[in-house]
Order: structure tokens, then C-alpha cells, then sequence
């Protein structure tokens, strides 16, 4: 399932942009994010504006928090107005500064001030590299290439969801991979709380006829707790019997360690 997110995350990033049409929509009047973008959209320079403004201003509310803790449901669907979900998954994300730790799909990923450090516990193996030496996945929500997605769109349309609520809806054409995005955030704070990503008809992998899937991720704000502290401390995972070199901690005995770092060291 994740593979699935990632691959539409990417294919939004990535895609050739082409002309972008813009108009508002109010919530009892939405043109279905399941069909085509609506052909009599007029460009708005003013909404365009005020989306890019919209977007540049989520992806700065997640870059710019000293801390964030933040559950996210990730839940995909066979079909556009499936009900039940076939395939569920959680993550939990805390940040601290520059530190981060990501717990998804069976793998925890740590960034302490000059390590990443990866633990995939079904595989029991640690893999650790230095901050600088290799990008982890991205994991905030704002690290959805919001503000490229914008430019990269056929259309989008924007509604006022109510209770401090909005939501953009991208509408993507050719051969893309994501037949439109939504994309819910509060106002006041520029979080997200909710994207949705329509699929283009796939073939099922059994094969199946073809559909076209719906994947919906939720985020959560958590409470802080005295845990976090230690989920992002490197002793919790790695013992030092010098600077250049690494052991598991007594937790991970056993644990396969790969050692990324070039040249050893810090």
C-alpha cells in the first residue's frame, strides 16, 4: 500500500506541467474529484495567487515547527466511492529541532543531530548513515511537494469546508498516475488534516479487471509525552566504543549493523 502512496507522490512531483485553469467551488456545488477537470474553468490570477500562497505557507508551517508529533492513517480503497478500506496502515512521526523519528510499515527511521539511522525490525538490520550523506523518505506531510503540485496540474479548484477548514482539489491529465488530488488543511494553522489521491485505472495485480483506486491519509496531532524523548535518542539504538565505531544497543542485540558513513567517525 505504501508503494502505491509513494508512487503518486511521485508522479506528482515529477510530471510535465501543462496549462493551469483555476475557479472556486462552494461545498454544495463540487464538481465529483472522480471525473474529468471541469472544461469551463476560467484562469483566475487572483485564486492562482492566493493558492500558491496557501501552499508555500503549509509546506512553511511544517519546516518551521520545533515540534510536531502527528499519527497518520493511510487507507486504500478498490474503487473511488468504496466504502471499506482494503488495505490500512499508521505511522507516527515525532520532531524535536532537527531531530526526527518515523515509525511506519514495520520500520523506524531516526534523525538525531548527525545520524539517520533506519531499523527494520522484519529484517532485523540497522542501517546507519550520516545526516548530509543520503535523504531519508520524505515523512511530513508538507514534504508532499505541495507547491510544485500546483504548477504541475491541469485545474484546481478551491472550497471553504467550514469550521476553519479548506480544501484544493488538483485535477492532473495524460498519462498521469493520480487522476486528482485533495488536499484539506486548517487555516489558522496550515496543517493538513486529510489528503485524498484518485487513482487512474490500474489492473489488479491478480489480473483483474481494471480500477482505479482511492488512497485517503488522515493526520492527527498527538499529545506530547515523556516517551518521545527517548524514541529519539541515539543511545536507544546504538552503543559507541569510539567515534568511528558502532554497535547495536543491548535493545537490538542481534540486529544486522550496516555502517553508510564514509570513513567512520561522528
Amino acid at each position: 500500500m505504501m508503494n502505491l502512496v509513494r508512487l503518486s507522490v511521485c508522479v506528482v512531483a515529477t510530471a510535465t506541467a501543462v496549462g493551469i485553469g483555476v475557479a472556486a467551488i462552494p461545498p454544495e456545488d463540487e464538481t465529483p474529484a472522480s471525473s474529468g477537470a471541469p472544461a469551463s474553468m476560467e484562469m483566475s490570477v487572483a485564486l492562482r495567487d492566493k493558492a500558491a500562497r496557501d501552499f508555500k505557507a503549509i509546506a512553511n508551517a511544517y519546516r518551521d515547527a520545533q515540534s510536531l508529533s502527528i499519527e497518520s492513517e493511510h487507507r486504500v480503497f478498490a474503487e473511488y466511492s468504496a466504502r471499506v478500506a482494503i488495505e490500512t496502515e499508521r505511522s507516527v512521526l515525532h520532531r524535536r529541532g532537527e531531530r526526527l523519528y518515523n515509525d511506519a510499515l514495520g520500520s523506524v527511521t531516526v534523525i538525531t543531530d548527525s545520524l539517520i539511522i533506519q531499523v527494520n525490525a522484519d529484517e532485523q538490520r540497522m542501517i546507519v548513515s550520516r545526516v548530509g550523506d543520503m535523504a531519508p523518505d520524505a515523512v511530513l506531510p508538507g514534504d508532499i511537494q505541495i507547491e510544485e503540485s500546483l504548477d504541475l496540474c491541469d485545474s484546481i479548484a478551491y472550497a471553504d469546508l467550514g469550521s476553519g477548514r479548506a480544501r484544493y482539489r488538483l485535477w492532473y491529465g495524460g498519462e498521469m498516475e493520480v487522476r486528482s488530488m485533495d488536499i484539506e488543511f486548517v487555516r489558522a494553522t496550515r496543517f493538513i488534516q486529510r489528503t485524498v489521491l484518485y487513482m487512474s485505472a490500474t489492473t489488479a495485480s491478480e489480473g483483474g479487471p481494471p480500477h482505479a483506486p482511492r488512497v485517503e491519509v488522515t493526520y492527527r496531532q498527538l499529545v506530547d509525552s515523556p516517551e518521545t524523548a527517548h524514541l529519539l535518542d541515539e543511545q536507544r539504538y546504538l552503543a559507541r566504543a569510539s567515534a568511528a565505531v558502532l554497535a547495536c544497543s543491548d535493545r537490538y542485540s542481534g540486529f544486522e549493523l550496516i555502517d553508510l558513513r564514509v570513513g567512520g567517525g561522528k
